[in-house]
C-alpha cells in the first residue's frame, strides 16, 4: 500500500510536533535541574559534586523522562530530607531522581564523573 502526500504530510507535522514537545520539555527539565542543585547547595553548602546524568545529558530525553542527578558529599542519613526539599519544585510532569554518588558502584561512580555534566565541581 502506497503512501500518500497528505498521510506522509501529517505524520511528517505529527513528528514535527513531538520533537518541538520534547525540546521545550527538555529546556524545561535543565532548569528544573539547576534550580534542584541550587536548593541542595542552599540546604547542604559542602556537597562536594552534583552532576546531571541520564537521558537529559545523553541526548535521549523523551516526553515521559525525569531528571536524573547525583550528589556527592550528601550525608549518609539526608536522602530523603534532600528529595523532600526538591519536592514543591516538582510540577508532576517532570520527576527527579536523586542519588548519593557514594551509594553507587563504583564504576557508575567513576563513570558519572567522568561523562556527566557537573552542575557543581568537585571541590
Amino acid at each position: 500500500m502506497a503512501v500518500t502526500a497528505a498521510q506522509r504530510h501529517h505524520w511528517q507535522q505529527r513528528l514535527n510536533a513531538e520533537a518541538a514537545a520534547v525540546a521545550e520539555r527538555a529546556a524545561e527539565a535543565r532548569q528544573l535541574a539547576q534550580a534542584a542543585a541550587e536548593r541542595l547547595l542552599e540546604r547542604w553548602p559542602d556537597l562536594q559534586g552534583i552532576w546531571l546524568f541520564g537521558s537529559l545529558h545523553d541526548g535521549r530525553f523523551g516526553l515521559t523522562s525525569d531528571v536524573d542527578l547525583a550528589v556527592a558529599g550528601l550525608p549518609d542519613d539526608a536522602l530523603l530530607s534532600a528529595m523532600a526539599l526538591l519536592e514543591p519544585l516538582q510540577d508532576g510532569e517532570i520527576v527527579i531522581d536523586l542519588v548519593r554518588l557514594e551509594d553507587l558502584d563504583p564504576h557508575w561512580q567513576q563513570r558519572i564523573q567522568e561523562r556527566a555534566k557537573a552542575l557543581r565541581a568537585v571541590s
